[in-house]
């Protein structure tokens, strides 16, 4: 097995744990649910967005409102008013297990099934919010690694070729086993 190929199996392995740390919560622009709850549970914001019904304890909320939050602008089920150049829309599904919205409907009292959101190109969707894309992971880390590999093979590749030379011309006698000290 040669150099090249441990690389491209390490590539292989290394790749996924890459590609695959969207939610990290502690990249730029990640909002979590439960965060932009709290803000919706607040009173300003509340009065702001929903009304609230005394004798079915729901909080209506319209089907077009645009809820802004940490930069973010949020609609509801299939609503998006695309702005600011965010060419990637985002969906976060909302189950019957989010306690936190049991008593958001609508006017006729269904409940939303998501909510929708926009990210700028250069963005992915984490969560509730907008994290860069790790493009040039693969720059700084990737390619160095393999490019070092691919260095060392050639360099051994080399080294064999000039012994290989230099023992034919031993088997052949051209060359004195003296001058190889030399």
């Amino acid at each position: 097995m040669t150099a090249l190929f441990w690389s491209l199996v390490l590539l292989g392995l290394f790749t996924p744990v890459i590609a695959g740390n969207c939610c990290d919560r502690s990249r730029a622009g990640y909002v979590e649910f439960t965060d932009l709850v709290h803000y919706l549970h607040d009173q300003q914001a509340n009065h702001h967005y929903f009304s609230f019904d005394n004798s079915s304890d729901n909080y209506f909320v319209e089907r077009n409102v645009k809820i802004e939050f940490r930069r973010n602008h949020y609609f509801m089920d299939d609503y998006y008013e695309p702005m600011e150049n965010r060419t990637k829309v985002c969906l976060y599904k909302l189950y019957r297990q989010h306690d936190e919205i049991e008593h958001m409907t609508f006017k006729d009292g269904t409940r939303p099934k998501q909510l929708v959101f926009g990210c700028h190109g250069n963005e992915e969707c984490c969560e509730l919010g907008c994290c860069l894309i790790r493009k040039y992971t693969w720059f700084i880390f990737i390619y160095p690694f393999v490019g070092t590999i691919l260095a060392l093979s050639c360099f051994a590749r080399k080294k064999r070729d000039q012994r290989d030379r230099l023992l034919a011309q031993i088997a052949r006698g051209t060359i004195a086993e003296d001058q190889i000290i030399a």
